[in-house]
């Protein structure tokens, strides 16, 4: 108990107006200094940042409480590079399920019907 209380009293709590103006100096904080960052709106915590290994640590110390099975596995950069084909393919399966001809509405700005264009079905 007294461990997480260190924790939350070494976490810098920020607005959030001011995490989106210094977000490239935020995470270099928590990636290079090892802070935890809470970010605020209207005054109330509503998210956190911290380094990607702590967010595996607590993955890890959760598996067991989950009643998770099997380990949880980190993922390579390179691997996940190397799964973009299939992730695309899904991708494109999952966007052949839906008919976006219907979302293009009378008066819509002309970029937004653009958008919705390059979402609809290859014809066939």
């Amino acid at each position: 108990m007294n461990k997480d209380l260190n924790a939350l009293s070494s976490t810098e709590f920020l607005p959030l107006s001011e995490v989106k103006a210094t977000l490239s100096a935020q995470v270099r904080k928590v990636v290079l200094e090892g802070k935890k960052i809470a970010i605020t709106s209207n005054g109330r915590p509503k998210a956190v940042i911290l380094a990607y290994q702590d967010f595996l640590e607590i993955l890890q110390k959760l598996e067991p409480e989950c009643g998770q099975t099997t380990p949880l596995k980190m993922i390579d950069f390179n691997d996940w590079k190397k799964e973009r084909p299939n992730r695309k393919r899904i991708s494109e399966s999952i966007k052949q399920l839906f008919d976006t001809s219907h979302l293009s509405r009378k008066g819509q700005k002309t970029y937004k019907q653009k958008k919705v264009k390059s979402f609809e079905r290859p014809s066939k």
